[in-house]
């Protein structure tokens, strides 16, 4: 086990991914009763899904966070299963997927989210990659300027291509330095690392360390062995996950680590969660 020289337990925001079958109170109880202070949101039906919120509903999720001694630090908009897509050939769906991501960055400025977190859209198998990419650039483009507006900023996801047209920590890196706006930064997914077959130091070494905002910190199996990587909870799973809380503490990162999960566990959330942060905590330094 490996124990942290500078990583502190105030990184931890465990995310409310896993409790997608539970009412958003049920879910910010059981979080502030885990002793959370920073949190990941997932917006999502039935917690919050950005398609049917009102600027009230806004001003409610901000109370309730309140309510529950919950600060979010990173505001995540669901943009896999949802058909959002701004890097899209299709004028009407880029269109909605912008007004979209919009009202993610607005919903962000208004419960005092630092972050967002947008996947840069993804490209149809049968076109061309870079017409899509150049679609994406642009898009995203116009979004850091405008979270930058609202003083945030959005980390952008690596992910696997069918998931979006950045599949990797260089091309993240990439996209962040031909934009080249205060607006827009990184975010490390560790089993999207594991399963593009990068390192974490090299990942790191791409991005530079400053440039990164955020982690989706999850363990993973591949059970059947052909990269297809499931997430479980930390220390279940088949990844060296000191090697990675090694790597962010001797670069010195700065930002948070979102505690994401999902699968079995959505059945009974909280012990779940419960040994996540345990786990945590026997290897940040509390203060």
């Amino acid at each position: 086990m490996y124990k942290c020289k500078h990583l502190k337990w105030s990184q931890i925001a465990p995310a409310n991914f896993v409790y997608r079958k539970f009412s958003l109170d049920y879910t910010l109880a059981s979080l502030e009763r885990l002793e959370a202070k920073k949190i990941e949101f997932y917006a999502a039906a039935p917690h919050f899904c950005l398609d049917d919120v009102t600027y009230q509903d806004m001003k409610v999720l901000a109370g309730k966070l309140k309510a529950h001694n919950l600060e979010v630090d990173s505001f995540c908009p669901e943009n896999c299963y949802y058909p959002i897509n701004i890097a899209s050939s299709n004028l009407a769906t880029r269109t909605r997927s912008m007004n979209y991501y919009r009202k993610g960055i607005e919903t962000a400025a208004e419960i005092g989210a630092p972050h967002c977190q947008f996947l840069p859209g993804l490209a149809l198998f049968d076109e061309r990659a870079e017409d899509a990419w150049k679609r994406g650039m642009e898009s995203m483009a116009y979004l850091a300027e405008m979270a930058a507006s609202y003083g945030i900023d959005i980390a952008i996801e690596p992910s696997p291509t069918y998931w979006a047209i950045i599949d990797s920590t260089k091309r993240g890196a990439e996209m962040i330095r031909e934009i080249n706006s205060p607006g827009l930064t990184g975010l490390i997914d560790t089993v999207c690392v594991q399963m593009m077959d990068e390192t974490i130091e090299q990942s790191i070494e791409d991005y530079g360390i400053e440039n990164v905002a955020h982690v989706h910190f999850s363990d993973a199996v591949d059970l059947a062995h052909n990269n297809d990587w499931s997430n479980v909870a930390l220390g279940e799973g088949m990844m060296d996950m000191d090697r990675f809380v090694k790597a962010f503490d001797e670069a010195g990162y700065k930002g948070t680590f979102g505690l994401e999960l999902f699968g079995s566990y959505e059945y009974d959330p909280e012990p779940a969660m419960k040994h996540q942060i345990e786990w945590c905590r026997q290897r940040f330094i509390e203060e």
